[in-house]
């Protein structure tokens, strides 16, 4: 057999594989940037809804009570369990973005910080005891580990 016979013959079943496997290759490369970019914008979004929530939380006084340390839990407002559920609202969406793997903390561990010193407060330990039934079982398991109570 030939050269120009194999390529007329077989060659086309090659270049049909070789293109196939460039196409393939190809599309990984370019979901893999999409995904990048899609982490990079879910980072922007998340950072401000979180300003956003946070301004709105602090521009009022009766809200801005959630953070006071000293805050007497039994005297806790519709408005500030809403104020703490917009929070934890928040968190969870972050949660399952990342569960996802459309999402990476900066620096999980002072997330986790973060998260284990806002229900050390008062009036959103208080909250979230009353919430955590209308959430899900694992982000309230993974609030329970972080916050060292068990589920």
């Amino acid at each position: 057999m030939s050269l120009l016979s194999w390529i007329l013959e077989g060659g086309w079943t090659v270049f049909e594989r070789a293109f196939f496997v460039a196409d393939r290759a190809f599309t990984g490369i370019q979901y893999r940037s999409n995904n990048t970019h899609t982490r990079i914008d879910n980072h922007i979004r998340f950072a401000e809804r979180h300003h956003r929530i946070w301004g709105d939380i602090l521009s009022k006084p009766e809200t801005a009570r959630i953070i006071v340390p000293t805050a007497d839990a039994a005297l806790i407002t519709p408005l500030q369990i809403r104020a703490v559920n917009f929070v934890l609202l928040h968190t969870e969406t972050v949660f399952r973005a990342s569960k996802a793997g459309q999402y990476r903390a900066p620096d999980r561990e002072k997330m986790e910080a973060d998260i284990k010193h806002f229900l050390s407060l008062p009036i959103p330990g208080a909250a979230w005891a009353t919430l955590k039934g209308s959430y899900s079982a694992d982000f309230v398991a993974f609030v329970d580990k972080i916050t060292g109570k068990l589920a």
